[in-house]
């Protein structure tokens, strides 16, 4: 089982608030899916609890606060778009491009519009944030696609003109928008498995949005992290332009396995620009890909205690990133 953990160690000094909403913001301003004559509408009211995302921002007392961390791979990071951006805010700014991978499909724009506009399971995606964790297996049985919740968090965030775009494995813009999609299930037995089934076409969305007047961007991969050859192209090319950050949450009985440390793994650290910062695994320590790597300070409540926060200078085995 997989669970999206927060930070709970440490208290700043200075908490983090949520954005400030203007008159503009309120609910009612559509959202776009490209290819599509009928645009979302924007949830009601969106309470996502802050305690989550202000322990996550906890991250950033290890950070540069005058680097941009404008680049982030998040790999297994299911929806969770607003962790992703509150921990790497500094003072220099905000990460615009986020790439995600993981196994839960987005949805396609049928699916978005049941789910994103049901106050009902808006709710029981809420009361899956307790200000430590997300359950996969309880986002699954209770929400079931990623799309709607990473809507709902950017929405929360105060994200304006957002457009939801379908793409090809090689990122060009689909002609029509995804009609069929897969589907996660979940076992009844414990420890409860999760199987993949369907015959639709994997998820590779882009989400562009504005934030405090930057336009920015979330590239959703829905990918199995175990297998490598489901990489696609779209996803190699973003890795392949650098990255300034690499962040795990949690991603339990995952990180330990040998093809996601030959696979994603691999090509995050090939992408890492110098002195990128990567959140992950202790046991990173020991590969070849990291040797270069020194602990900053251990986390407990990131991994359940066993990762740790790494600053990644530039390794010799790397070509030089700008």
């Amino acid at each position: 089982m997989r669970h999206w953990a927060s930070l709970s160690l440490v208290v700043l000094a200075a908490s983090w608030a949520l954005p400030a909403r203007a008159a503009s913001d309120a609910p009612g301003t559509s959202i776009i899916i490209a290819g599509d004559a009928e645009p979302l509408r924007q949830s009601e009211a969106m309470q996502l609890m802050p305690a989550y995302w202000e322990s996550t921002a906890q991250l950033r007392s290890y950070l540069d606060q005058n680097k941009h961390h404008r680049r982030l791979f998040y790999p297994l990071g299911l929806a969770d778009i607003g962790a992703a951006i509150t921990a790497f805010t500094t003072g220099a700014g905000r990460p615009t491009e986020i790439a995600i991978a993981d196994l839960t499909p987005f949805g396609t724009p049928a699916e978005l519009r049941r789910i994103h506009g049901s106050t009902e399971t808006l709710r029981a995606f809420q009361t899956t944030l307790d200000g430590n964790f997300i359950d996969w297996i309880q986002f699954i049985r209770r929400v079931g696609r990623a799309g709607p919740a990473l809507l709902w968090q950017l929405e929360r965030l105060g994200a304006r003109d957002i457009e939801v775009r379908y793409l090809t494995q090689d990122g060009t813009l689909r002609r029509r928008p995804l009609r069929r999609g897969n589907h996660l299930t979940v076992s009844d037995d414990w420890p409860a498995t999760i199987s993949r089934s369907g015959e639709g076409q994997r998820s590779i969305v882009e989400v562009r949005y504005v934030l405090d007047g930057q336009p920015s961007s979330v590239l959703y991969v829905e990918q199995d992290a175990l297998k490598r050859r489901e990489t696609p192209k779209v996803l190699r090319t973003f890795l392949s332009e650098g990255i300034d950050a690499y962040l795990e949450k949690a991603a339990y009985g995952v990180t330990n396995k040998t093809a996601y440390r030959n696979g994603l793994l691999r090509l995050s650290a090939r992408a890492m620009r110098r002195d990128a910062v990567l959140v992950g695994h202790e046991g990173y320590l020991e590969l070849d890909l990291f040797t270069s790597a020194r602990r900053l300070d251990s986390h407990g409540g990131l991994h359940y205690g066993s990762d740790f926060i790494y600053r990644q200078p530039r390794r010799s085995f790397l070509r030089r990133r700008r």
